[in-house]
């Protein structure tokens, strides 16, 4: 609990100027623009630490007024009140546990990896609409249901490829890690900066993870398949456009393999230039998902390529827990007196009992 006091009283109205400059400063560089993500974060925690200690500075006024009657009542000024002006740096929580009782061996969530990170905001965009198959150890199976074949028997003909048992795909995983680092001073002091934290790592995490579902990958030990790999590959009509009969084409040969197209994967500007050029011809077509570049820029489809698919048929393996860990003494951070946050989920490549239920068209720059 604060002591009110005049320290106390200059200290909080400080912590509010100069909250309230960086906050002018960060609507100054936006220059009517839209925020991003992360100032939009940012604009968020500096409002709160505002009515923080607006609060702190309200109480200590309200308390301040009352000294004359309390004198003379023999009662003494208040020294403390309900707000909390700091937390132990360890409080901070991260996937709905204290750092505390996280260790680098943990593996914490109350939830499936999959629904945290496909409902994280910008987060994976594909993760909800495929079939999910968790598993809580190192290894596991996937089951995809086959492709099986009718025929016509006679009377007493032979069940030549009658009862198909559902199949099992062994899988291996890959690790998605994404880290952030935060001043200690944002930890001990605003609890709000909790949960955009996990926002910020599961968005990246689940971002990540559309890109290894849609081209594959690898994290330097196991290498997994996405659609690319594992589809029926075709090559587009014309370079540098997505046109709309090749897109109906391979709407088509989904279904023609026994599929029931419900998804195009495309990239964002490959999108919106298919939806310029083709606005009034797009009826009946499935969603359109986009997976877009990564921080670094890289991109998992060109903006002349595209997937058509039937996401129902694809099975996604992924470790129940997301992985959490933090680093508070890593010497390169130290002397800028920052911690290091680390969410790592496991997923494994896309499982496909019948490839030409994904139509992957290739296309290229004009």
């Amino acid at each position: 609990m604060p002591k009110f006091n005049p320290s106390t009283m200059s200290a909080a109205l400080a912590a509010r100027e100069g909250a309230t400059d960086e906050l002018r400063k960060l609507t100054t560089r936006a220059n009517g623009r839209s925020l991003t993500a992360a100032e939009h974060a940012r604009e968020t925690a500096l409002v709160e630490t505002i009515r923080h200690h607006d609060a702190i500075v309200r109480e200590a006024i309200a308390n301040g007024a009352a000294i004359a009657a309390q004198a003379e009542a023999g009662l003494t000024f208040r020294t403390s009140t309900e707000a909390t002006n700091s937390r132990d740096l360890l409080d901070a929580t991260l996937f709905g546990r204290e750092l505390r009782n996280i260790d680098p061996g943990s593996h914490e969530g109350d939830t499936f990896a999959n629904v945290t990170l496909a409902a994280a905001a910008n987060g994976s965009k594909i993760l909800g609409k495929v079939n999910v198959f968790p598993f809580a150890g190192s290894k596991g199976m996937v089951p995809v249901a086959p492709r099986a074949t009718a025929q016509l028997t006679a009377p007493a003909g032979a069940l030549v490829n009658g009862n198909v048992p559902v199949t099992v795909a062994p899988f291996d995983v890959v690790k998605v890690t994404a880290y952030t680092t935060i001043d200690r001073d944002d930890l001990q002091d605003y609890s709000f900066a909790d949960p955009a934290i996990q926002t910020a790592l599961a968005s990246a995490v689940g971002q990540r993870i559309d890109h290894v579902l849609t081209i594959g990958g690898t994290d330097g030990v196991t290498t997994v398949e996405g659609f690319t790999g594992t589809g029926t590959e075709t090559t587009a009509t014309t370079a540098g456009t997505i046109e709309i009969g090749d897109v109906r084409k391979a709407v088509a040969r989904v279904e023609d393999g026994g599929g029931s197209a419900n998804a195009l994967i495309m990239s964002p500007l490959g999108k919106a230039a298919f939806l310029t050029a083709y606005a009034d011809r797009i009826a009946g077509l499935p969603e359109i998902i986009t997976v877009g570049k990564l921080g670094d820029g890289s991109a998992a489809l060109n903006d002349f390529s595209f997937i058509a698919t039937d996401l129902s048929n694809v099975g996604v393996a992924m470790r129940k827990d997301i992985e959490v860990t933090h680093v508070l003494e890593e010497p390169s951070l130290h002397s800028l007196d920052r911690v290091a946050l680390l969410a790592t989920a496991r997923v494994g490549g896309v499982s496909l009992a019948n490839p030409d239920t994904v139509q992957v068209v290739n296309g290229s720059a004009a």
